[in-house]
């Protein structure tokens, strides 16, 4: 549409643009914030459920069996502690291989983008105005394309703390 829209001025196809772009942006936040909210609450909701299940657990062994409850009641704290451990290990890892796989690609866009910007900058300097708006347009599809892009690795980001931390303490 962008392309259309910038061979084409006298059409309306511009106006179809622009509203695509909005539509794409309007959508994009909408979704980044369900998710999280989504995410954000159900890890508040299990994760002070599984801590009221774990402590009801303990105190039911250690009540039952009045030695064994008790031993069993330590080893499921040794346990639970290893687990945090390894938590903390598996989540800095898993969010530095997440930054590691999207790094790249976010580069390229934003340079990309860069590389577009500066040559819609050199092109209205030639007076031909639609070569200018379409290599502006063109710039503006790839700010899209690296929203989407890091909008993706801020959700993966967040999946993998909010998952992390759903290791019961």
């Amino acid at each position: 549409l962008c392309t259309a829209g910038a061979i084409l001025p006298a059409s309306r196809l511009d106006l179809l643009a622009k509203g695509l772009k909005k539509a794409i942006t309007w959508f994009l936040c909408a979704m980044m914030s369900i998710f999280t909210v989504f995410l954000t609450m159900s890890s508040v909701l299990s994760g002070s459920a599984d801590k009221t299940a774990v402590k009801m657990t303990k105190s039911a062994i250690t009540g039952a069996v009045p030695i064994i409850g008790g031993i069993l009641s330590e080893t499921t704290e040794a346990v639970l502690a290893a687990a945090s451990a390894l938590r903390s290990v598996v989540g800095a890892a898993g969010i530095f291989s997440v930054l590691a796989i999207c790094l790249a690609p976010l580069l390229q866009l934003g340079i990309q983008y860069l590389s577009y910007q500066l040559a819609a900058f050199l092109a209205s300097f030639s007076g031909v105005k639609p070569l200018d708006a379409l290599i502006e347009r063109l710039g503006e599809c790839f700010a899209l394309i690296f929203a989407m892009t890091a909008a993706c690795a801020l959700v993966l980001l967040v999946a993998i703390l909010v998952s992390v931390t759903m290791v019961v303490m």
